[in-house]
Formats: structure tokens, sequence, C-alpha cells
């Protein structure tokens, strides 16, 4: 009893706290301003904004696929292999070590980790980091990560990531040139 004895005023004084709810009429009295020296911001309500855009873009164009600005000024590639039992991807123009590292391609609940070796390009200090896949799981999950129109996050040990999306031509590249053996044999009996 004397270990509550001084838990009581506390408990008193509690229950003087107002709680009633404030009305429509007692809020919009209430008059909102911008801290002094700092700008009115305006708040959108129609989501997130979109993923900024560049210059750059997908060109394929029979078994090959480069993104960048022009075919000239590639950002990132993908080729079928001879054969079309896989495909070949490529990181132009990073900075790096010019050793080894490794490619994550991320995107449509997709992850595929790629062994890449670099290889100098034109200019000082830029390597492109390359890597072969044949058909497997390794090349299905890259085909999956590109399946959707959302946004798929190209990162190489050490350098900026690339946030590309891919277009229906990409994807028929992929599929033909990657996708699982189960597919390929689908298409066949068809």
């Amino acid at each position: 009893m004397k270990q509550i004895m001084p838990l009581v005023p506390l408990l008193l004084l509690s229950a003087c706290a107002r709680t009633e709810p404030v009305s429509d009429a007692e809020l919009e009295d209430v008059e909102t301003t911008a801290p002094v020296g700092q700008p009115d911001l305006e708040v959108d309500d129609d989501g997130p904004e979109a993923l900024p855009t560049s210059a750059m873009s997908w060109m394929v164009e029979g078994d090959s696929a480069v993104y960048g600005a022009s075919a000239s000024e590639p950002a990132f590639a993908i080729n079928c292999q001879d054969g079309g039992n896989g495909i070949d991807v490529v990181r132009y123009g990073a900075e790096g070590s010019g050793t080894a590292g490794s490619l994550s391609i991320v995107g449509n609940g997709s992850t595929a980790t790629v062994p890449v070796v670099a290889s100098e390009a034109g200019e000082e200090g830029e390597f492109n980091w390359s890597a072969s896949l044949e058909r497997g799981e390794l090349a299905t999950n890259l085909v999956t990560a590109f399946g959707s129109d959302d946004p798929v996050n190209i990162n190489a040990t050490g350098v900026e990531p690339l946030i590309l999306s891919a277009t229906p031509d990409l994807r028929g590249l992929l599929d033909r040139c990657a996708g699982s053996s189960e597919q390929e044999e689908a298409d066949d009996a068809a």
C-alpha cells in the first residue's frame, strides 16, 4: 500500500487532462505560414514523381541491344551468343580498378548477380565490365528482371548505377537468347 500512495497524485492529475477533440471551426481559424526565411512548399497529392528521364534509350537490332545516348556512346549492352545459347552483358566506360567484380541486375522481384571482368576502355582509368551467361538459372533471373516495364537497377562494383527499363524488343531478344530451355522446347513443339 505504501508503494502505491506516491502514485495516487499522479493518477488524479492525469484524470484532469483535457481530452476533448478540436472542432473543425477551431482548425479553420488556425493560420499556417512558412518559417521566416523559408519558401512555401507545395505538396503534390498525385503521388510520387516519375523517375527522371534521360537522353538514353534502348537500340535493339538483330541479336544486339545497346542502352545509351547513341550506339557510339553505349552505357550498357546485351548481345546474344552465337547459336542463341546465352547472352553477353557489358557495362561500358565505368571507372574502376581494372580487375574483376560483380554486376547486379535487380528488377521485377528478381536479382541476377554476375561475376564480371574489366577490360580497358578508350579513356584512361575507364573499363568495360563484361560477363557471358549461358542458358540457366542466372540468365533466367536476368530475363525475369527485365520482364516488366518497372525500373531495373544495374550496379557494378564501385560504379555509378544505371536505372533503366525494358522495351518489348529487348524482352524478345532476351527470351530468344537466354530464356529457359523449357521455353525453347515449348516453342519447338508448337
